[in-house]
């Protein structure tokens, strides 16, 4: 076979297959988790939820998201929802690390248990601020990730600290399951979840 006919051959096969952005800011995240959370009708009281993310590059170091959460107590009539918007900042020092500081206004929607096992509602909203750091590994089958969070809420007048520690495994090119444990001052979490990466000219191919 010619030499320009077998590079065209090779150059089309390139082109068709999908570019893998392990550490993408441009992707769709839906999580399913277990909690436990102290109130004042008691401590470690379990609970569920899930959550989902929208994130997307707007520029190679700015990123914007959005996303809501949501999770009720097993063994009270209590539940919270909280929405929350934002934009990001992004710098990757080397193809397989990046560090990012995000920052989103939110509201919430709280069903807070009584000791006479009745719930108040409480509206509030705030802000958040994270700051974290990614790093794959050098196939980029699996992804680290680090971040500590803090919330600040208006109404209540309280601060909520929060450390996530995550891994993530490829099992397609943009299709990823994602775990994670978050601990926060009340609360602790174990989760699970899917993560599939959008297409994006920021990002630079790495198959």
């Amino acid at each position: 076979m010619p030499r320009p006919l077998v590079l065209g051959l090779a150059l089309c096969s390139l082109a068709a297959t999908p570019a893998r952005a392990d550490l993408s800011y441009s992707y769709l995240e839906g999580s399913l988790f277990a909690n436990s959370t102290d109130a004042a009708v008691a401590a470690n009281l379990p609970g569920k939820g899930g959550d989902f993310l929208f994130s997307y590059g707007v520029l190679k170091l700015l990123h914007v998201f959005g996303g809501a959460k949501y999770f009720e107590l097993d063994d009270y009539p209590a539940s919270d929802t909280l929405a929350e918007a934002g934009a990001g900042v992004n710098y990757n020092p080397s193809p397989l690390s990046s560090i990012y500081f995000d920052v989103a206004a939110f509201t919430s929607t709280a069903y807070q248990p009584t000791p006479t096992r009745r719930t108040v509602r409480f509206d509030d909203n705030g802000y958040t601020y994270l700051f974290g750091w990614r790093e794959a590994n050098k196939p980029g089958r699996m992804e680290f990730n680090l971040s500590a969070q803090r919330i600040e809420y208006d109404k209540a007048n309280t601060v909520d600290t929060w450390v996530n520690l995550g891994f993530s495994f490829r099992v397609t090119p943009r299709f990823k399951i994602t775990t994670a444990v978050q601990f926060g001052g009340d609360e602790n979490l174990l989760k699970v979840g899917v993560r599939y990466y959008l297409p994006n000219r920021f990002d630079k191919r790495r198959d």
